[in-house]
């Protein structure tokens, strides 16, 4: 912006035929100053103002409370959650014949079937059991008097009511003796069903698992599946004397499978110089020929893969598919030999297999594929310890 003029006087030097002179000269120079508009910008944005109605209380200057929605009054009130669980307590009276120790294991045994009758149902308000006079009842009155203090409930809630049922199921209490012992059973309902706990069968059942353990710590486990076995003959076997027959089997199964290693071992012992002298008799077919000349798979290398083939399977046989008759005997030398000629038929069938696979050529093939795998795998690990040199280097 202009500001008007303003005059100097400078110092000038010039050359003069007397050479370098100076004189004073008179300068008139501008004045500007900075724009109060655009701030030496150039530029002025021009603001035009526009009024229009408000989008939210639509010209009215007010806005409706979200709180009570324009209705200028709230309602406050407590939510009080309830909640209703029952809460069962049962209690029983026995004859008087009935052993104490034995009635928490007798209770245990009913169930559903258990032919309960109800002969006489009460509603209780509350815990107002003195109402009712439960003493005066005949049989269960002492029991049904000390029921209200056996109920206990939390602190925090409230007895709404409670439903009473006394029940009675008809049982006759036979009391008998055996060998000097007393014993005693329930016979329940119309068909007397036997409710027992104790009885001669098993306390000979209990003498019969004592000698099981006994010879189970003594390692005598042939002895013991023997009398284990007179153990689930009994219908109150269950799935404890079962599971531990099976632990009993898999430990006998131990000698029969060393049966049958040996056997595999020594027949192979036996048969290496028999297979060698057949496969150097050249019994092979035109195709095994031609496989082992182009190959170039020799004698030893396909005897030496038949005996991998028949100890690898027949040892494997003996670990895993070893038929049950070989160990369920009780005694161990039966029980070695059974599986020592199990694992020598064994070793038969499979030598027999391998003599197969050799005159057809698939021996020869098996060879060359295990030697292609060794070779890949040295080669892997032969660069794999190039890398860790390297590295560490």
């Amino acid at each position: 912006m202009y500001d008007g003029t303003y005059t100097t006087q400078e110092l000038e030097y010039y050359n003069s035929p007397e050479g370098v002179k100076t004189r004073y000269v008179t300068k008139t120079h501008t004045r500007y100053k900075t724009c109060y508009r655009c701030n030496r910008s150039g530029k002025v944005e021009d603001i035009k103002y526009v009024t229009e109605t408000c989008p939210t209380c639509i010209g009215s200057g007010r806005v409706t409370c979200p709180t009570c929605i324009g209705d200028k009054e709230l309602v406050r009130f407590w939510k009080l959650n309830c909640s209703h669980y029952f809460k069962t307590h049962v209690d029983y009276c026995f004859p008087s014949q009935i052993p104490s120790d034995e009635v928490p294991k007798i209770i245990k045994l009913f169930n559903n079937s258990t032919p309960w009758q109800v002969i006489e149902k009460l509603n209780i308000d509350k815990e107002n059991f003195d109402k009712n006079d439960l003493a005066s009842r005949p049989i269960v009155g002492s029991m049904l008097s000390r029921l209200p203090g056996r109920i206990d409930h939390p602190s925090n809630t409230v007895v709404c009511f409670n439903l009473l049922e006394a029940c009675e199921c008809e049982a006759k209490t036979v009391v008998y003796e055996v060998d000097r012992k007393k014993y005693t059973c329930l016979l329940l309902g119309s068909d007397w069903k036997i409710i027992t706990v104790t009885s001669p069968v098993s306390d000979h059942m209990d003498d019969l698992k004592d000698k099981v353990n006994r010879y189970c710590s003594m390692r005598r486990f042939g002895k013991a599946w023997s009398v284990l076995q007179k153990v689930n003959k009994f219908p109150q076997a269950g799935s404890k004397e079962a599971r531990m027959q099976t632990q009993l089997e898999e430990r006998m199964a131990l000698v029969s499978r060393l049966g049958g290693n040996l056997a595999i071992v020594l027949c192979t012992l036996f048969l290496a110089p028999l297979l060698y002298a057949l496969y150097e008799s050249g019994f092979y077919s035109i195709l095994t020929f031609w496989l082992m000349d182009k190959l170039e798979i020799g004698v030893l290398g396909m005897m030496l893969m038949s005996i991998v083939y028949v100890m690898y399977f027949g040892m494997r046989f003996c670990k895993r598919e070893l038929p049950r008759f070989t160990y369920n005997v009780a005694s161990p030398l039966r029980r070695f030999i059974r599986g020592f000629i199990v694992g020598t038929a064994k070793f038969i069938y499979l030598t027999a297999i391998a003599v197969v696979l050799t005159y057809i050529g698939i021996t020869a093939l098996a060879c060359k594929v295990v030697w292609i795998g060794i070779v890949i795998i040295a080669m892997i690990i032969i660069i794999i310890l190039g890398l860790i040199q390297n590295i560490f280097a």
